[in-house]
C-alpha cells in the first residue's frame, strides 16, 4: 500500500513540476506576444496612410495566430 501511495505521490509531484513549467513558458510567450502586438502598432502607425502597412498587419496578424496555434497544440500535447 505504501508502494502505491509512493508511486501516486511521485506521478503528482511530476504533474506539479510540469504544471509550474508550463505557466513559466506560457507567460514568457505571453511577454513575446505583447512585445510583437507593440511592435506591430508602432509600425502600423508609422505606416498609417500606406497600403504596405495593411499587408503588413494582415502578416502579423496571421504570424499571431500561428504562434497561438503552436502554444495550444503545446499545451496540449504536454497535458497529455
Amino acid at each position: 500500500m505504501q508502494e502505491r501511495i509512493k508511486a501516486l505521490e511521485s506521478v503528482v509531484e511530476k504533474y506539479i513540476r510540469l504544471v509550474k513549467e508550463l505557466k513559466l513558458e506560457n507567460s514568457e510567450f505571453k511577454a513575446k506576444l505583447k512585445h510583437m502586438e507593440l511592435e506591430n502598432q508602432a509600425l502600423l502607425k508609422s505606416r498609417a496612410g500606406d497600403s504596405d502597412a495593411k499587408k503588413i498587419k494582415i502578416f502579423m496578424l496571421k504570424r499571431l495566430a500561428k504562434i497561438n496555434e503552436k502554444l495550444d497544440k503545446e499545451i496540449r500535447n504536454r497535458q497529455k
